[in-house]
Parts: structure tokens; C-alpha cells; sequence
């Protein structure tokens, strides 16, 4: 994963363009889409750090984005921002069943949004880490095995 790459998704140009601006100004490489379709192929290959993911677009809404990203193994786990003007409590119980890690109200603080997005970043690289220490546990525990200790 890029942990310097950032996917924007939203169907508002001028959010895609004030983004993308504003976080490659903190260093990120940032990817704007306006097309949850092509947002799917885009964060398939890009394998970013973090995704912000707008809720309400035509054609294909933030929620069936989220699940094809889900759906498929390069892509599941990501680390997402759902951003939205819709107030939380109408997906709340949605987003804690699917990866999504915050949720950020439109309209927004940038600095707000910054925050969040170190959070993210800090969440999954504490993951990753207790990932890689529970597989050398297994992998240490079967060599003590097979060496009858």
C-alpha cells in the first residue's frame, strides 16, 4: 500500500479539486474520482492508504462502493473515511459492521479531516503490527514443536 496515497471519491468537483490541493500540500499523493464505478478499479490498483469516500453519488452510492471493495481480497481492510452530509446515525450501524473508521460530516474542517486521517493511518499500522506478531508467534510456536521443546 502507498501510505503517502490518498483516494478521494466524491461526485463534488470543486471538494475533488480543494483536496486534492489541500493533501498533496502535507506531502500525500492524492487520486480524485468523481465515479464510484471507477473509483472500485482505481482503488484496486492504487492500493492506497486511506480512502475518503463520499455516501450520496449517482449511479453507485458510497455503501455498494465500500462492499465491492470489501468483496474482493486486494482490497479488503482499507483504511476508509466515509464523508457525507448526511448525518451519521442514518449509517452508523452500517459503518461498524464494514471497515470504515471514521466518519466526517460535510461540511468540513480541513484540520478536522488531517486529524482523522493520521488516526487512520496510526489504527492500521498498529494492525499491521499485531498481524506480523501473531503470524512469528505461530511460526515460532510450530518450530518449538518440531523441535519437541
Amino acid at each position: 500500500m502507498g501510505s503517502d496515497t490518498v483516494v478521494v471519491v466524491d461526485d463534488e468537483q470543486a471538494l475533488l479539486d480543494i483536496l486534492h490541493l489541500s493533501l498533496s500540500s502535507h506531502g500525500y499523493k492524492v487520486i480524485t474520482v468523481s465515479n464510484g464505478f471507477r473509483a472500485i478499479d482505481i482503488i484496486k490498483h492504487a492500493k492506497p492508504a486511506i480512502v475518503l469516500l463520499d455516501i450520496v453519488m449517482p449511479e453507485i452510492n458510497g455503501w455498494e462502493v465500500l462492499r465491492c471493495l470489501e468483496d474482493k481480497s486486494e482490497t479488503a481492510g482499507l483504511a476508509i473515511i466515509m464523508i457525507s452530509a448526511i448525518p451519521p446515525d442514518h449509517g452508523m450501524n452500517k459503518m461498524l459492521d464494514d471497515n470504515v473508521l471514521y466518519y466526517q460530516k460535510k461540511p468540513f474542517n480541513f484540520e478536522q479531516l488531517l486529524q482523522k486521517m493520521h488516526s487512520v493511518k496510526n489504527q492500521h499500522n498498529v494492525q499491521d503490527l499485531d498481524v506480523l506478531r501473531n503470524y512469528l508467534s505461530e511460526k515460532r510456536n510450530k518450530y518449538l514443536k518440531e523441535i519437541d521443546l
